[in-house]
């Protein structure tokens, strides 16, 4: 699987501090979950996945 092919998406509840980045940001039942991908995905979610 490459990185910069994959998008994650995160819950903003979750990650709060990610909204500063102006990621690309969709609602979803009043849920806001951000869109991460390319390099900053691998950056960013490799230590928050580790429990995965």
């Amino acid at each position: 699987m490459q990185y910069r092919d994959t998008p994650w998406f995160v819950n903003a509840k979750d990650f709060p501090d990610y909204i500063k980045y102006k990621f690309v940001t969709y609602e979803v039942d009043g849920e806001i979950y951000i869109l991460v991908r390319g390099q900053k995905a691998q950056q960013f979610m490799s230590p928050a996945k580790k429990d995965e």
